[in-house]
């Protein structure tokens, strides 16, 4: 998501629709007051916070751990734990523990700051988005309920559509339905309603 959201944000003629799910955008006043909510930020966030440590903490601190790491966040962020398979997040562990692997998947988190500038820069000299935006959030997820909000900070003309039964994992966790939302947004001049 926030690849294609920076992307769409560059390049806005190069966009014609736009589907963001299940992330932040940092810089919006949403995304500050979710992290800043106690709520949020310790029981569903707090990775956050854990993974945009300096100095390579988090990753000396899951080395050799990455499997039950990893594990609790596939079990903990769905509404179906066994959405993934075991042989799936045994396959997505060992892809973490390439060299260099985690560190990057980390830096992610570390840019949120830069992301928060660049993401503020861009809404005060270029307006906000203007091709049509579709805002997906697992019913089971903590994006869902602040999407409409963020959502419509940055851009005009804003839908969201839950995916109901899922949690962060959408694509794992309900991928029928997430084939179904993307082409009803994509393959027609009108929006189509649950």
């Amino acid at each position: 998501m926030l690849v294609a959201y920076a992307f769409a944000c560059l390049y806005p003629s190069a966009v014609e629709r736009l589907v963001l799910m299940e992330a932040p955008i940092p810089g919006t006043r949403t995304y500050e007051r979710v992290l800043a909510t106690t709520r949020y930020s310790t029981a569903k966030l707090w990775h956050f916070h854990f993974h945009g440590a300096p100095d390579n903490a988090a990753e000396s601190l899951i080395a050799g751990h990455e499997h039950v790491y990893l594990r609790s966040f596939y079990s903990k962020l769905s509404a179906n734990p066994d959405a993934i398979p075991l042989l799936e997040a045994q396959r997505y562990v060992a892809d973490y523990m390439a060299p260099g692997a985690m560190r990057a998947g980390l830096e992610l988190f570390r840019a949120f700051e830069k992301d928060a500038e660049d993401n503020i820069r861009s809404i005060q000299q270029n307006g906000k988005l203007r091709m049509p935006v579709l805002g997906l959030g697992g019913t089971a997820s903590f994006f869902l309920p602040v999407a409409q909000e963020m959502l419509s900070e940055v851009a005009e003309d804003v839908v969201v559509r839950p995916i109901e039964d899922s949690g962060h994992w959408i694509a794992e966790e309900q991928p029928e339905l997430l084939l179904r939302r993307l082409r009803e947004f994509m393959h027609k001049d009108e929006r189509v309603a649950n």
